[in-house]
């Protein structure tokens, strides 16, 4: 045989395959047309229907777990919820100076570990600036309904109370 006759009986074999693949592919595809005829109801049917209640019965065996037995369950005495007093730690206050300038003292603070700057009348978070002096800071904590004092002698000290 020649070349160009393979390459003809190939092309055709080909064809037919991909023929057949197709045909198959479509005939899965088409589902006959089903006729419904529509549900005619009257009012005396549509009156004669009540709501039907469900129940769900749910106390089957797991068919997961049916090949294991069961671990007998333990009952634990009820736990008494005691209520304890709610107590705010106060956050970390540290004093780190003051910027003197023309007309306001800016104090600078850490809070927590974060930087602040602060001025007299200044409110943020919880504290309220009272004053800002070279040396301290007075501020008003909401929480603890008081007045607290910052110094840079309170290194060791987070807070001086004064009252």
């Amino acid at each position: 045989m020649s070349g160009k006759t393979k390459q003809w009986l190939l092309l055709g074999l080909v064809a037919l395959i991909w023929g057949l693949i197709m045909v198959r592919l479509f005939d899965l595809t088409s589902q006959p047309e089903e006729t419904l005829s529509p549900i005619r109801l009257s009012a005396k049917d549509l009156a004669k229907t009540t709501d039907e209640t469900y129940r769900f019965y749910l106390n089957y065996p797991d068919p997961f777990l049916k090949d294991l037995s069961t671990p007998a369950v333990k009952e634990l005495a009820p736990v008494e919820n005691t209520e304890r007093p709610m107590s705010k730690a106060i956050p970390q206050v540290v004093f780190r100076g003051t910027v003197s300038g023309t007309r306001v003292t800016t104090g600078m603070l850490m809070l927590n570990m974060m930087p602040r700057m602060v001025k007299k009348g200044d409110s943020f978070e919880e504290f309220k600036v009272l004053e800002v002096n070279d040396g301290e800071i007075k501020l008003y904590y909401q929480p603890l309904d008081s007045v607290l004092v910052v110094s840079k002698a309170d290194q060791s000290e987070i807070f001086k109370r004064r009252d």
